[in-house]
């Protein structure tokens, strides 16, 4: 009687907690990660601890308006706090502190979980991430840009436009609308 060999099927694919489908190889063969392109053993270990998948990303979302009303009253803030009149002080100057701190309590958490070799890279790539995720790039018109720039000169922003000695006012603005618009390479 001739037996026939079994053959068994090899797992080539495998679903992660968050329903992705990840390929496998065989065992005992390294498998090259998408994020990172390094070749590991345990893919789905690798992917938890792994500095470059998106999913590992702190979820940080700052309050872009308060930030900047937050650093014009940045100046007047006392620094360190040690009477209670100070800190109620420093309440009403900026009732929600600083809309930063998470951020920074985050980042360094991240940074001291960071292999040593590469880790400036790591780091500028992070925060690449987390400052560009969610936005949205879109291209004004004529009459946006030129609001923009007298919304930004309004509120007290210092911009060097024309002149690098000189900041621009909200009437060389108005006089110069064709200069700004037409040579944006010249102002950057």
């Amino acid at each position: 009687m001739v037996e026939k060999a079994v053959r068994t099927k090899k797992v080539v694919s495998q679903t992660t907690l968050t329903s992705k489908k990840i390929k496998l190889n065989p065992i005992g063969e390294k498998i090259k990660c998408e994020y990172c392109k390094t070749n590991v053993l345990d893919i789905i270990r690798h992917l938890k601890k792994c500095h470059r998948n998106p999913q590992n990303a702190p979820n940080i979302e700052l309050d872009w308006e308060y930030v900047d009303d937050y650093n014009e009253v940045k100046e007047f803030l006392i620094k360190i706090p040690c009477t209670d009149k100070e800190k109620e002080f420093n309440k009403i100057v900026a009732p929600n502190g600083n809309p930063i701190a998470d951020f920074i309590g985050e980042m360094l958490d991240y940074t001291k979980s960071l292999p040593k070799a590469h880790k400036d890279a790591m780091i500028n790539a992070k925060l690449d991430e987390v400052f560009t995720s969610g936005v949205n790039v879109k291209l004004l018109n004529k009459e946006e840009y030129f609001d923009r720039l007298k919304e930004k000169v309004r509120k007290g922003q210092r911009l060097f436009l024309l002149d690098s000695l000189k900041p621009i006012t909200v009437e060389e603005i108005e006089k110069n609308k064709d200069i700004l618009w037409e040579e944006p390479k010249r102002l950057f």
